[in-house]
């Protein structure tokens, strides 16, 4: 049963064993190009620290119910340490 299933990768006979002499086509899969190794350096750091911005703020002021610019205070988090280690 799976000798009567033919794939396109199924089809690369010889010229000579076709009838009539017809070469057989490949066709080519269609990838994506691969993302350059130094955009990847760059956008990797960049989405990590994007997302680190959007949980923070939807965090403290969606979760937390606080102002949104609030997350941004150097104060919030010195009063987190405090709390935390003091």
């Amino acid at each position: 049963m799976a000798d009567q299933r033919k794939t396109a990768r199924d089809t690369t006979v010889s010229a000579a064993a076709r009838p009539g002499g017809q070469k057989t086509v490949k066709k080519k899969k269609h990838t994506r190009e691969p993302v350059p190794l130094p955009l990847k350096m760059v956008l990797f750091p960049f989405l990590l620290i994007v997302s680190l911005l959007f949980g923070l703020i939807i965090g403290y002021s969606v979760v937390g119910k606080g102002p949104v610019l609030e997350v941004f205070d150097l104060h919030t988090y010195t009063h987190m340490y405090d709390l935390i280690f003091g």
